[in-house]
């Protein structure tokens, strides 16, 4: 199973319906991977890092779209 952290930009047509612009991924490695095979304590770790990080490296995106 994986995981993929995204941003995207969000825009009104000219009738004011919302559309998805521009969806791109948070990380420029893989998204986060798991098996079934893995000790759950492991994953969970390496989620909460992983999410962390996805959190952080969002907000820093959202924070630049700002300015």
């Amino acid at each position: 199973m994986a995981c993929a952290a995204m941003t995207y930009s969000r825009r009104f047509d000219e009738l004011g319906d919302p559309t998805i612009d521009e969806v791109i991924p948070l990380h420029n490695e893989q998204p986060f991977v798991f098996t079934c095979t893995e000790d759950p304590q492991n994953v969970q770790s390496r989620f909460m890092r992983w999410l962390e990080e996805s959190i952080d490296l969002g907000l820093e995106r959202w924070h630049i779209s700002q300015k």
